[in-house]
């Protein structure tokens, strides 16, 4: 949770500054890449899920062998 916090201390504060600026194109851009960064991340957690999955099963594999 205090991750989750901190998170959202710096969301407030760009949304503050975004506010702020009078400049449409400015707050558009910082919106798409704050989008892309987002994609990113889920992307890198599914590639981390895919391999604990594929670890998981090659640790099921191994016990069975081992029986």
């Amino acid at each position: 949770m205090a991750r989750e916090s901190g998170s959202n201390s710096v969301l407030n504060a760009l949304i503050t500054g975004l506010e702020a600026s009078e400049d449409v194109r400015e707050v558009w851009d910082t919106i798409m890449c704050l989008r892309d960064e987002q994609r990113k991340a889920e992307a890198k957690l599914a590639d981390l899920q895919y391999w604990f999955t594929v670890a998981e099963e090659e640790i099921v594999e191994k016990q069975k062998q081992l029986k």
